[in-house]
């Protein structure tokens, strides 16, 4: 399902590789934020951040921030990622969907978690960005596909995992018809300049909800981006 990451790029970029001090400070980080799930860490530590960063942004890819991507998006705080994930008890016969793909780098994590990731973006040159980092790691259990979640996911269900990346007050309904009865689905709810993040698992009558902690996360983006 993975493969070894390349710690270099074509033009010359070092990469640090994991197991770094810079990556140990990293998941001594988010050991202090709750997250004590091994396999969780080792996913974490098995994919490089700097490599789904920026160039100029890569000297900060070990840090606990947010940081900028292509579109106006942001590549979010590993604590966060690393919450949410772990409030996904994900396990390795489990199939996820990814809603809000960025830079690729939640999709990598999980597919050292999971059985198989389809990962959603509606920037078309995020989704060839990500895709090209993914299988530029060796990363073969990940699809990108290019779609608007908030009014379709155009793959076949059903998921047993999802995880939305941008704050919305429940999974919305295009995602929630792709997930089986007893499905997790772990997502930011708005609430002033924070966001609640919440673990929804989805029942028969509806869904059970369990508030995790508090995250960042910015609003959707409505419509397919028609150019970029």
């Amino acid at each position: 399902m993975t493969g070894a990451f390349p710690f270099s790029e074509s033009r010359g970029h070092s990469i640090a590789a994991p197991g770094d001090a810079e990556t140990l400070h990293l998941l001594m980080r988010l050991r202090s934020r709750g997250v004590g799930d091994t396999s969780v860490l080792r996913a974490f530590e098995a994919v490089p951040r700097a490599y789904f960063t920026p160039v100029a942004q890569r000297d900060l890819a070990a840090r606990d921030l947010a940081l900028p991507t292509g579109c106006g998006q942001t590549v979010g705080a590993p604590s966060d990622l690393a919450l949410a994930l772990a409030s996904l008890d994900l396990r390795k016969d489990h199939r996820v969907l990814d809603i809000g793909t960025g830079s690729g780098y939640a999709a990598a994590v999980i597919s050292h978690l999971a059985a198989q990731v389809v990962s959603v973006e509606r920037f078309r040159t995020l989704a060839i960005e990500a895709k090209r980092r993914i299988e530029g790691c060796g990363i073969g259990n990940v699809r990108v596909v290019l779609a608007d979640a908030l009014a379709e996911v155009p793959v076949s269900g059903p998921f047993d995992r999802a995880f939305i990346d941008f704050a919305v007050d429940k999974p919305p309904s295009a995602v929630a018809r792709r997930l089986s009865e007893g499905a997790v689905c772990v997502f930011p709810r708005p609430d002033g300049r924070m966001c609640h993040l919440v673990r929804a698992e989805r029942l028969e009558s509806g869904w059970r909800e369990e508030l995790v902690g508090l995250t960042r996360a910015d609003p959707p983006i409505l419509g397919l981006s028609r150019y970029i």
